[in-house]
């Protein structure tokens, strides 16, 4: 019989630049965290422009989704439209930074995004992501880590320094309800019963959370498209940021 306590808890799949924490693999209440590097270079079969997002489960649950494919994309000779237009595939359709909204896909398209240190202890398992490069129109360095305290929550830390003074949005997608403190530091998503408290623990006053549904900025294309009916999204907007170092725990109930 095949003893799945044989299994690391982490994983770094070099080349493939993607990476997955866990609690257990047999505890079905388990708290799990995938993410997403590499190279958006394939973007024309089938890459999202995603690199740096990641879906997070705990308490028998996905909080922290991906919206899934996008059909109109396997009709490009009929719609005339790029990949990178519809909202699936474009950077803010997946749970990452978004700067300057516009036309542009969020991230670079030949863009590379390696998996810069990756270590697993029982009482941390830590993966950093360097976004440098997918993001160099508009950082000179954007980095992702990973953490996983205790096989019982997760640290997410994102730093940048921009060339520029940006827009800067950030978004979180999810199934869940989400209810947010008053201070709008904190908020509490609420899924079949269950709870997960997410919490900026350390950012710039001005990065505060809100919730919208998910969709297109005003400024973003808006072909016909899947419909999100069902999906909100946790959203953090502060303009003229030009660095910040953003510190977020996601925290089962």
């Amino acid at each position: 019989d095949f003893d799945s306590s044989t299994l690391a808890l982490d994983k770094h799949f070099r080349g493939a630049e993607v990476a997955a924490m866990r609690s257990s693999w047999t505890d079905d209440q388990g708290l799990s965290l995938g993410l997403q590097a590499g190279s958006n270079a394939n973007l024309t079969m089938h890459r999202h422009v995603d690199l740096g997002s990641f879906i997070l489960e705990a308490s028998g649950e996905r909080w922290i989704i991906e919206s899934g494919k996008e059909s109109e994309t396997y009709q490009l000779h009929r719609n005339k439209r790029e990949k990178w237009e519809f909202y699936r595939l474009r950077a803010e359709g997946h749970n990452l930074p978004f700067f300057n909204p516009g036309e542009s896909a969020g991230q670079k398209l030949d863009g590379i995004a390696p998996i810069r240190s990756f270590s697993s202890t029982p009482e941390l398992a830590t993966a950093v992501v360097d976004l440098s490069d997918p993001y160099d129109a508009y950082v000179h360095r954007l980095t992702r880590t990973f953490e996983m305290h205790d096989r019982s929550y997760v640290v997410l830390t994102e730093e940048m320094e921009a060339k520029e003074n940006l827009d800067v949005w950030w978004f979180l997608h999810t199934l869940a309800d989400v209810s947010l403190d008053a201070d709008l530091r904190e908020a509490t998503l609420m899924l079949n019963g269950k709870k997960l408290r997410v919490k900026i623990e350390e950012g710039p006053l001005s990065m505060n959370l809100g919730v919208m549904d998910a969709g297109p900025l005003p400024t973003s294309p808006n072909p016909d498209q899947a419909d999100n009916t069902g999906i909100k999204k946790l959203f953090i907007h502060a303009d003229g940021l030009s660095q910040y170092q953003l510190r977020i725990s996601f925290t089962p109930v």
